[in-house]
């Protein structure tokens, strides 16, 4: 059977870098499956971006049984990070280099992963937001 999974993630910092969050939701058939909010301890955004869509593709990895599959469409509102994984935009950052190879490899484990740019206007990503800022609020 082939999971059909849609993931949104966004990543936050205080300074560049400084305090930072990551996190996501998942959702399977219109209902949230997971979430997850984490401190980063003094990180880069683009490191907090990463590591949110680490978390969720890692997370949906362990959703799945042994010789299931799925697709997921990953939505976030970092331009930059999701043009890299495209491979829009160069890779410029070695810090990031690691962190990109990660997400590659966890993408093709799970068979069929697209990464799309939104606005983080989208009602999915701003709760992320929300829920990242009272995370970084509350240390």
């Amino acid at each position: 059977m082939k999971r059909e999974f849609v993931i949104f993630t966004d990543g936050a910092a205080r300074g560049n870098p400084g305090p930072s969050a990551s996190g996501y939701m998942i959702f399977e058939n219109g209902k949230k499956v997971a979430e997850e909010f984490v401190f980063n301890g003094s990180k880069t955004n683009n490191y907090a971006e990463y590591n949110a869509i680490i978390m969720a593709l890692e997370r949906c990895k362990e959703m799945l049984k042994d010789a299931e599959e799925c697709s997921a469409k990953l939505f976030s509102d970092s331009e930059l990070v999701v043009k890299q994984l495209n491979g829009e935009y160069k890779l410029k950052s070695q810090d990031l280099r690691p962190l990109n190879r990660k997400v590659v490899g966890l993408a093709a484990k799970l068979g069929k992963v697209e990464f799309e740019n939104v606005r983080r206007e989208n009602k999915h990503i701003s709760e992320v937001d929300r829920n990242l800022n009272l995370l970084l609020d509350s240390r």
